[in-house]
């Protein structure tokens, strides 16, 4: 048994241990946690450290771009044809193209001559003072956009040149840059940065700027030269003519680095401070097509890849036909010189001869101008693939979106206005007016001023859609306009490509005025080739996917591809994508409209402009001024843009023959070897024979009859009421009656003139039809045994159609109802059956007038029993025709100002193929104004809200016709 000595003992050892164990657990965890730590550490370095290699570019692909002969980017990046055999652009200073690799030679510092070694330590003072100590990288600014060493600046542009900026990719460069001056040493990163280096637009290599500034090779110039050279190479941006004064700042401070770096006796700097630097005029470099390379530049800009491009060492392969090109180029040159009537011959371009001026037609006499400031565009496109085979232009033309140099459109653009209106219930045949604006009126039922009379010569009444589509019939066009509005007309242009003009803030837009904004020939050509491809935009691929849609040109397909002299694809854009713009019905009716050579005989082109040995459609336009002429045209595999115009002196002598000729002449060179193809009638379409130019059914009184097409369930159902055959009393001049004597009744043909057009008519020598009947005072005495109560002498009446009066009388045998057309029937319908009850101021039948319109003579026929006949003729018109109506303003969805419009104009055009009777004006269902006769204008005090207009028409038969629209008056007060 343990003493107490040993308890005690036992206890305080027991008690230590006590305390001590939460201590050495204590320790236990903080190891654990330190192991853990540690840990982490090392596998986030490791993972971040993998992240920031991974993928990263090889320091061993950098001799194989930079060393001579064969170093990738010692080529300059060419443009090519489709073909990839003719060069038409490179991207190379035309003063750099005999540029010689410069090499530095072992020992150091020491250069193969004098101007290297002043190079050297220009470059060396002003941006890498620390180059021959550090190991290619600095850890300073490593947050920024800079390049502190001539290292990294190779590695930044040379391998890193697609990431994007971020610190991780600051990072990478480092890495990269260490890695290049520890494999290759500085020597060598000293000589790729010197051979690489951007001194200038399309300007890298030391040896290439000192040619393009100096006329000279590198190893010639001075101390002076290669501090301009450095500096040029900072600010590479910079007009060396228009900044001289910026760069000689910057020159100068160079050399006070490098003499403060003793990199050069003071003496030498102190002269080249003071050397006067002559800069060599820029060279103009040739191309084929220039505004068509200019735009694949800004292609290749807006994608983010002409800097690297630039540097050299990648084809790009454009979609222009050489042969194409040259054809278009030359011919062009030929018309021009044949519309200023110079006889000097073309020759050959880029060494081949021209053919497709052969095709040219012979121009009439007269028809050449002495202005020598002409000028002609050409713009020739696939249709399915969008691809821009031909363009010819200089880069100062209206082929591309330089203010000021736009062409205004002119009716150009008059297709898809009519296009729009084809989906909005017109047809070829709908009838038009093409009368003077002045007896027309604006929404406010004001007169408008006569148009500009240089447009249009004449005027000519009722013309189809077709006509005044193709002739250019400006008033007649304004009415399609005023229906649709430009808002329409506009959104129809931007859906096809158009972007240039814009919508004019002004309610009486017309068509001078909308037509007088500017236009692109190259979009323009592409919207009629959206046309020629049955209304399917064939787009580059890209054009969606960046944010220059709504620039001109950016849809059409100019690059097919893009690689590197090694092979490796950086851009395909050979597969467009295709994009349905409207139905293909709506562009038939188009098409047809523009292909139809029957119409296009009356425009002021040679009749035979169309006789290209194929199915074509053309659209000319001639601006007033006479200044410029455009004509664009398409077969389904080809659409040519033709624009010719005198770009500065005297206007006034311009025609279309020229450049409709050239246009011919290009589309025939450019299908030869195309098969003759039609084109293509969609489904849904309808062929139908119609009275010109109505639009409506053939009548009896139709002066021409033609074939129309039309959207199947559109076709018209209405006789043609444009021209009527009236009776005329020869002596009265009034209409005849039935009971007018035959001997003095002849018929006449009368042109049907709506209120518009009564003012033209009088003008035209037309005459209207008389609107009174002859006297009815010597009619013959009414027997009471036989008469109508119902309907009156002259009534309009419409349906079934109750018939009452008397049939009486001693010796009553029985009465008969008969009905006949015309004021002389030549053939009599009876009515029911003979009826043997006689009647008296009653219900004598009925007559159901459905499907008939005009006039009718109904007879009621008394027999006796002793065969004598009593008689009763009623004349009334059969109308089952409903009035037509169009309302003008408000517009549906227009809004007003309650602060500006304190009334507004409620506008209708109402019309009947009989008459009106009355229109009433409902707001919001109550009912404001009934008018009789036109003009259908009321004044309307605004109260702000949202408004329903309805307008009801009624004939004198009961036809209505119903519109209505909702507007809005916003509260602004």
């Amino acid at each position: 048994m343990p003493n107490v000595s040993q308890t005690v003992k036992f206890r305080n050892r027991q008690r230590s241990r006590e305390i001590r164990r939460p201590l050495r657990k204590l320790g236990l965890v903080s190891a654990v946690l330190a192991s853990l730590l540690m840990v982490f550490i090392i596998a986030t370095t490791t993972c971040f450290y993998f992240g920031l290699v991974k993928d990263i570019p090889s320091v061993d692909k950098l001799p194989t771009l930079l060393n001579p002969p064969d170093g990738i980017l010692l080529q300059p990046t060419r443009l090519y044809d489709r073909s990839h055999q003719h060069v038409i652009q490179t991207l190379e200073n035309p003063a750099a193209t005999s540029k010689q690799y410069l090499s530095i030679a072992g020992g150091g510092q020491q250069g193969s001559s004098q101007a290297v070694n002043y190079l050297i330590n220009a470059t060396i003072a002003e941006l890498d003072p620390g180059f021959w100590q550090h190991g290619g990288y600095s850890l300073s600014k490593i947050s920024d956009r800079t390049h502190p060493t001539l290292a990294q600046r190779l590695v930044s542009d040379l391998l890193l040149d697609a990431e994007p900026a971020s610190l991780r990719r600051n990072l990478r460069e480092r890495l990269l840059a260490a890695a290049v001056t520890a494999k290759f040493g500085r020597e060598k990163v000293l000589e790729w940065y010197l051979n690489t280096a951007k001194f200038g637009t399309y300007v890298y290599g030391a040896d290439a700027a000192a040619r393009t500034y100096f006329a000279k090779p590198f190893t010639d110039i001075s101390l002076a030269q290669s501090a301009m050279l450095v500096a040029l190479a900072e600010n590479p941006s910079l007009d060396p003519f228009t900044s001289y004064q910026t760069l000689k700042q910057q020159q100068d401070l160079i050399l006070r680095r490098m003499l403060a770096y003793g990199l050069v006796s003071a003496d030498d700097a102190q002269a080249a401070m003071h050397e006067i630097i002559h800069f060599q005029a820029p060279l103009q470099s040739h191309s084929l097509a220039p505004a068509f390379t200019q735009l694949v530049i800004a292609r290749l800009n807006d994608l983010g890849i002409l800097e690297r491009l630039s540097r050299g060492g990648y084809d790009v392969i454009t979609s222009l036909d050489y042969d194409l090109q040259i054809q278009s180029l030359c011919t062009s040159q030929a018309q021009v010189a044949n519309t200023q009537a110079v006889k000097e011959p073309i020759g050959t371009v880029e060494g081949v001869s021209c053919q497709a001026d052969q095709l040219l037609p012979p121009l009439q006499a007269g028809n050449g101008i002495s202005n020598t400031h002409l000028l002609a565009e050409v713009v020739v496109i696939e249709p399915q693939s969008g691809q821009v085979l031909a363009m010819v232009g200089g880069e100062g033309t209206g082929l591309l979106p330089v203010p000021g140099l736009e062409h205004p459109a002119g009716s150009i653009l008059s297709p898809f206005m009519y296009l729009a209106a084809f989906t909005h219930g017109f047809s070829p045949a709908s009838l038009l007016w093409d009368v003077p604006v002045s007896s027309q009126q604006n929404e406010a039922g004001e007169g408008q001023a006569t148009l500009d009379e240089g447009f249009i010569d004449t005027y000519h009444g009722p013309v189809s859609l077709r006509s005044a589509f193709i002739n250019d019939y400006e008033a007649a066009g304004n009415q399609v306009l005023d229906q649709l509005g430009q808002d329409v007309v506009r959104l129809t242009e931007q859906q096809f490509g158009i972007q240039t003009p814009g919508s004019i803030q002004d309610a009486t837009v017309n068509l001078e005025t909308l037509y007088s904004q500017p236009a692109l020939l190259l979009e323009v050509t592409q919207a009629y080739a959206v046309l020629a491809n049955d209304g399917i935009m064939a787009k580059n691929a890209l054009s969606d996917s960046l944010n220059h849609s709504e620039q001109p040109g950016w849809d059409s397909t100019i690059i097919l591809k893009v690689a590197s002299l090694d092979g490796q694809v950086l851009l395909d854009e050979s597969e467009p994508q295709s994009i349905p713009i409207v139905s293909p019905q709506i562009i038939y009716l188009t098409t047809d409209v523009l292909a139809d050579e029957k119409t296009h005989q009356s425009t002021v082109i040679q009749p035979d402009m169309l006789g290209i040995g194929r199915p074509v459609a053309l659209k000319t336009s001639l601006r007033s001024q006479k200044d410029a002429a455009w004509a664009i045209g398409y077969i389904p595999q080809l659409a040519v843009g033709v624009w010719m115009g005198i770009t500065q002196g005297e206007a006034g002598d311009m025609s279309l023959e020229a450049t409709a000729g050239l246009w011919k002449a290009i589309i025939q060179y450019a299908s030869q070897e195309l098969s003759i193809q039609d084109f293509s009638v969609p489904d849904g379409i309808s062929k139908f024979k119609v009275c010109a130019p109505s639009g409506l059914l053939e009548s009896s009184s139709c002066p021409s009859v033609v074939d129309e097409v039309f959207l199947s369930g559109n076709e018209p159902t209405q006789v043609d009421d444009l021209y009527q055959m009236f009776f005329i009393d020869r002596e009265t001049g009034l209409l005849a009656t039935i009971f007018t004597p035959r001997d003095k009744v002849e018929e006449e043909v009368f042109l049907m003139v709506p209120p518009q057009a009564v003012e033209w008519a009088r003008q035209a020598g037309l005459t209207s039809p008389p609107d009174k009947y002859d006297s009815l005072d010597n009619l013959p005495p009414v027997s009471a045994d036989a008469q109508f109560t119902r309907p009156q002498m002259f009534d309009h009446i419409r349906g079934k159609v109750i018939l009452s009066g008397s049939a009486t009388g001693e010796g009553f045998s029985y009465y008969r109802l008969q009905v006949g057309r015309g004021l002389y029937p030549q053939k009599w319908l009876q009515l029911g059956e003979d009826a043997d009850s006689p009647v008296e101021d009653g219900v004598l039948g009925e007559w159901d007038t459905s499907g008939l319109e005009g006039v009718y003579i109904i007879e009621l026929m008394v027999v006796k029993q002793d065969r004598r006949l009593d008689q009763a003729f009623m004349q009334v018109v059969v109308d089952n025709t409903p009035p037509q109506v169009r309302i003008l303003s408000p517009r549906d969805g227009q809004q007003y100002s309650s602060l500006q419009d304190e009334e507004i104009m409620l506008n209708i055009l109402a019309s009947d193929n009989q008459d009106v009777n009355r229109v009433e004006f409902y707001v919001d269902d109550q009912l404001v104004s009934t008018l009789l006769e036109p003009p259908y204008t009321i004044l309307w005090d605004t109260v702000p809200s949202e408004h329903t207009m309805q307008v009801r028409v009624y004939d004198s038969a009961g036809n209505q016709a119903v519109a209505s629209s909702s507007f809005q008056v916003l509260d602004q007060k």
